[in-house]
């Protein structure tokens, strides 16, 4: 084996055992998690073929393989272009002087945050007790598996970590990001005012985008991933970015 074909059996089978850390870590319904599955098989695939396509043994290969090698080329240039504006967005300072901040909502188990959204709420938190001019519009519905919205977990858990509830707006319809930004748009005063927008870390470039397409003015901050999913969300997240500029959200 030469050390294409090593390097492409090896990640193949890398993402053969991240598949199964993350159903034994965040269960079998984890969210992206079939894109580990697939993409192993693929890159194992890959190193079955590529012998093949060397020694000229089928020789339609050697077309698909340049096609390819182009593909990959402009796929890898976007991609990682892409994932240095995710990861640089998610670190930046934001100002201490805002007049609103919006938190965006992540799954409840019951009643119950999950961790990402405990992330989230732990960092506005803190954001808040610093900053406490600031009204906070907390933002999101209510899905399958939550007994009530994800607003109205949020808000509980604001109070319960001592942040005055007339500072807390509750926004509970939106289902994604998109409705996110444009229902919580309706609760300032002004869309001049200055908006601290706090999601995940991975999250927070696609958020960002999709506010200032709306016409906010907005700084993002970010929370801590869960360290075992981050490799899956920055991944993840990628896909979403590009969907959402195809659609136009950004």
């Amino acid at each position: 084996m030469n050390l294409l074909t090593i390097s492409l059996l090896g990640m193949g089978i890398l993402c053969i055992l991240y598949f199964v850390v993350i159903i034994l870590y965040a269960g079998p319904k984890a969210s992206f998690l079939q894109f580990w599955i697939v993409t192993g098989m693929l890159l194992i695939l890959a190193a079955f073929l590529y012998p093949l396509i060397e020694t000229d043994t089928i020789a339609t290969l050697k077309y698909i393989k340049h096609a390819a090698g182009i593909l990959l080329f402009f796929g890898a240039i976007i991609f990682i272009v892409t994932e240095i504006r995710i990861l640089s967005s998610g670190s930046k300072k934001v100002s201490l002087s805002a007049e609103y901040v919006i938190v965006l909502g992540a799954q409840v188990k019951g009643k119950v945050l999950s961790k990402t959204l405990k992330s989230r709420m732990d960092t506005a938190c803190k954001y808040l007790k610093g900053n406490k001019d600031a009204k906070v519009i907390v933002s999101g519905g209510q899905g399958d598996g939550e007994d009530i919205s994800e607003a109205e977990a949020m808000s509980n858990y604001l109070v319960k970590q001592g942040i005055e509830s007339y500072r807390i707006i509750k926004e509970d319809q939106s289902v994604n990001t998109y409705e996110n930004i444009k229902y919580s748009k309706k609760f300032l005063k002004e869309e001049t005012a200055l908006v601290i927008l706090i999601t995940s870390s991975f999250h927070v470039y696609r958020a960002m985008g999709i506010a200032k397409r709306q016409g906010l003015k907005v700084q993002g901050l970010g929370a801590p991933s869960d360290q075992v999913l981050v490799l899956n969300y920055y991944i993840r997240e990628f896909f979403a970015v590009v969907k959402d500029r195809l659609i136009g959200n950004i």
